[in-house]
């Protein structure tokens, strides 16, 4: 029993001594040091607090975006070039992420540019075909569909002739994508009658699709004054037209269109 009791003792002036407090602070001390190590590191691998805005490449030439990058230490990267969409010809039109989205810093900025030249096809031959041909034809080629020239002949809304630019346009012709062709349509003597479709909330460019599978044409274009920059006109809906939908007309007619960015009117 003496015995139990002298190593109790003895066990307990060990825990008091200088050594064990010492050890114990040294313990803790370790494992503070631990502790902020490991956060430091994780805020520095993370880049935590490191977050900026992304400026704005678009509008940008390519020398322009790059002298902007390095100003900002930002990594950015020309994924991809194209040809049909807003905005000059050599310049930057697109961007991933957005302009001011947060971002951490290191993070690569994707870029779009719009080329300088546009890529070339061969004009098909839409003599000799109906208009639902020619239509389909002129999509599939990325050109757009002009003015329907409706002239007198013995064969109904066949094409006569194939225009751009105000001049007969031959077949094998190499012009750019995106270019506007006008067509001179056939039209009996009995003067058929088509109806007006609705056009509304369309872009005018959808909207001429639609009015030339009713064998009519895009007249006068009103903008409103939600209207301002290129960028709105290009993104304008039509939220009227006259004649309106249903009117009885004659082939070749034209549809005037009032068009907005103001999407409460499209509610009307």
């Amino acid at each position: 029993m003496s015995s139990f009791k002298n190593s109790l003792l003895g066990f307990l002036k060990f825990f008091i001594s200088k050594k064990f407090i010492i050890n114990i602070v040294a313990s803790i001390v370790f494992v503070l040091i631990a502790i902020f190590g490991t956060l430091f590191f994780l805020k520095s691998f993370t880049n935590h607090g490191k977050q900026f805005f992304t400026p704005n490449f678009e509008g940008l030439t390519v020398p322009e975006a790059m002298r902007l990058a390095k100003e900002k230490k930002i990594t950015v990267k020309i994924t991809d070039s194209v040809f049909e969409a807003f905005g000059e010809r050599g310049t930057i039109v697109d961007q991933t992420p957005t302009f001011n989205f947060l971002i951490k810093k290191g993070r690569t900025i994707f870029l779009t540019k719009k080329t300088v030249l546009a890529r070339k096809i061969s004009m098909p031959n839409l003599r000799n075909i109906s208009l639902i041909q020619a239509k389909s034809e002129i999509e599939t080629r990325n050109l757009k569909i002009g003015k329907l020239d409706y002239q007198d002949s013995k064969y109904e809304n066949l094409i006569l002739e194939q225009i751009c630019k105000g001049s007969v346009i031959a077949p094998g012709t190499m012009i750019e994508t995106g270019t506007t062709i006008d067509l001179v349509v056939g039209r009996s003597n009995d003067k058929t009658i088509t109806s007006v479709p609705n056009i509304v909330g369309l872009t005018k460019e959808d909207g001429a699709l639609l009015a030339a599978e009713f064998f009519l044409n895009i007249g006068s274009k009103i903008y409103d004054e939600s209207v301002v920059t290129k960028q709105d006109t290009s993104n304008a809906l039509i939220w009227k037209h006259s004649p309106k939908k249903n009117w009885k007309a004659d082939l070749g007619d034209d549809i005037d269109i009032w068009l907005t960015v103001d999407m409460e009117l499209l509610k009307e």
